[in-house]
């Protein structure tokens, strides 16, 4: 190999290899994924009841706690910091919660 020739195994440099940036319209549609999939199992979740006329009770005892979760995933970074983060898992299951304890608070008067 001569002074000339590229060297077939350059140094490493100290920036390290990063992805090339995501474009806006991607990074839009897969920040809204989570949403559009619990847009479509509600909507699904209705037609079925309206169909069959059969309530599908577990089938909503599954999704709100899923719906939750996409709540608590998508107010993650916006709450910052160890309490902001703890105040909006509170609030979530409070409000998540309230559904179910009203529900049962109905059906024992």
């Amino acid at each position: 190999m001569t002074s000339t020739d590229p060297d077939p195994h350059p140094a490493s440099s100290s920036v390290p290899h990063m992805a090339p940036p995501r474009t806006t319209h991607e990074s839009f549609w897969i920040k809204e994924l989570p949403f559009t999939l619990v847009l479509v199992l509600t909507i699904a979740g209705v037609a079925y009841t309206s169909f069959s006329k059969k309530p599908i009770v577990g089938y909503w005892e599954i999704l709100a706690p899923i719906i939750a979760l996409v709540c608590v995933a998508a107010g993650w970074e916006e709450a910052g910091d160890k309490s902001g983060r703890l105040r909006l898992i509170v609030t979530q299951a409070l409000h998540w919660f309230a559904f179910p304890g009203s529900d049962e608070f109905d059906a024992a008067q």
